[in-house]
């Protein structure tokens, strides 16, 4: 009965998440795509937390804060921030393992010196050593914390809600479950050239890997804290990280997604090994991950 009522739960919550994100990317494709109508993606961002708020309040009859299980808390604050810096360090790595193989997609000192006066920022005059540590701070630290509302979108829907009942349904290989779910689920916006621009079909398989991979990591931060806020602000540090080196330091002309950056092929190789690590180690139908 209860493996009944969860099966239920979670069809309906990908009934309406999947519905809902595809007809958006269908409104996203019709008025021009990303880069014309990208507020068709960060709409897409909140759906699966709606979805959840859905189940939860109506199907479950849930409390969808106070007590919930969704994971809306403020506990263990300290071993976020260092799942936070973990995931910096983490995808800061993947961009020096690119620089270390292809060193030209990477710019100049004066090149760099004026992507950041083109910022208008208020320290405009300070060294660009002390400039460059102040935008990375700016956004990977604090823009997380700033659009939170966006990365909890997700996390609610697929950590807090989905996976849990996954694992409940079918143990460990329901993480795998999840985060195939989870990129399909990436298909409209990765066809419209979201990660992979270049090569979007390529790009959909190289997808699944990130997100089976993404998804362990971020389930384990899930788990260990009990707050949803863990997998949200590390999901941001994530994109955050990205957008501004970037920004800062890589020449987009030659940058082929395949290969370079957190997306490329080198990287989802040490990802999937950490995840896959975690997902052999960890007793995951534990109430409470210890290691």
């Amino acid at each position: 009965m209860n493996a009944a009522f969860t099966h239920k739960k979670v069809r309906i919550f990908l009934a309406l998440t999947f519905s809902i994100t595809y007809a958006l990317g269908l409104i996203t494709y019709l008025n021009g795509g990303l880069e014309k109508f990208p507020a068709g993606m960060i709409c897409s961002m909140l759906v699966p937390m709606l979805a959840a708020f859905y189940v939860q309040k109506f199907v479950s009859r849930e409390n969808l804060f106070k007590h919930s299980s969704l994971g809306f808390n403020l506990k263990n604050w300290k071993l976020t921030l260092g799942f936070m810096l973990t995931i910096f360090v983490l995808f800061g790595l993947f961009y020096l393992v690119t620089y270390l193989i292809r060193p030209e997609l990477f710019l100049g000192q004066e090149k760099i010196i004026a992507r950041l006066n083109s910022l208008n920022i208020p320290f405009n005059k300070m060294p660009f050593q002390v400039r460059i540590i102040m935008v990375m701070c700016l956004n990977i630290i604090f823009a997380p914390f700033l659009n939170i509302v966006l990365f909890l979108g997700e996390e609610v829907g697929w950590r807090g809600f989905l996976y849990g009942k996954l694992v409940d349904l079918y143990g460990r290989k329901g993480l795998i479950i999840g985060g195939i779910i989870w990129g399909i689920w990436h298909c409209p916006m990765v066809l419209m050239g979201l990660n992979y621009p270049r090569n979007p079909i390529i790009g959909l398989f190289l997808m699944l890997i990130f997100t089976v991979s993404v998804g362990i990591i971020f389930y384990y931060f899930y788990r260990r804290t009990g707050s949803v806020f863990a997998p949200a602000l590390a999901h941001g540090v994530i994109n955050w990280t990205g957008k501004t080196i970037m920004m800062l330091f890589i020449n987009e002309d030659k940058i082929n997604m395949l290969i370079d950056g957190p997306t490329g092929i080198p990287a989802l190789f040490l990802l999937s090994f950490i995840a896959f690590i975690l997902y052999l180690r960890i007793d995951w139908s534990a109430k409470k991950l210890t290691k």
